[in-house]
């Protein structure tokens, strides 16, 4: 019997231990993903930037100030969210069977795909706005900012989603598969 605050030899190490030397894995994973990531997020990027042209091409919107940046925002975007998806998904299965990496990697580039356009949206609606609110320490300042934020997303969903629905699932689709195949 091990006497108190002596180790068990068959015992699993603290948690702390356990956590920090997987933090350690995951921000080595994250950090030999990235140039996988960037190639990947300019593609992803690009791929939702087509989609969008064609969608708008398909309902004969005429191509404008706006329809160029309905372009601008969702191939940024989702520049962005692949990138970061990538990097996440490296991170957190890049060890685990490919059906774990797929869904990994689904899900955060589905998270991705939707939420970089989302803070594109938000920062230039709140740059548009800001004239309009209260200073920053100011309680007002916050309910303006998260209704700022609720009324871009909500415009986003309503004007994007259509637009890249049903084809958008493809990148998503292909993008979880690319990255499940990856060792």
């Amino acid at each position: 019997m091990p006497h108190p605050g002596e180790a068990d030899a068959l015992s699993p190490p603290p948690l702390r231990i356990r956590l920090a030397t997987a933090t350690r894995r995951a921000r080595a994973e994250a950090r030999a993903a990235l140039p996988a990531a960037l190639a990947f997020g300019l593609v992803h990027g690009a791929v939702v930037g087509l989609l969008t042209v064609l969608a708008l091409h398909r309902r004969e919107v005429a191509f404008g100030e706006r329809a160029e940046a309905v372009i601008v925002t969702l191939a940024l975007g989702a520049m962005i969210g692949g990138f970061l998806a990538w990097i996440a998904a490296a991170a957190l299965a890049v060890h685990r069977p490919a059906t774990a990496r797929f869904a990994a990697m689904l899900v955060a580039l589905a998270a991705g795909t939707a939420g970089g356009p989302a803070v594109i949206a938000f920062v230039r609606f709140r740059a548009y706005f800001a004239e309009f609110h209260e200073p920053f320490p100011h309680p007002l300042w916050l309910l303006q900012t998260i209704a700022t934020f609720i009324h871009s997303t909500l415009l986003l969903v309503a004007a994007g989603l259509p637009l890249l629905m049903p084809l958008g699932l493809v990148p998503l689709l292909v993008g979880a598969f690319v990255f499940s195949r990856r060792r």
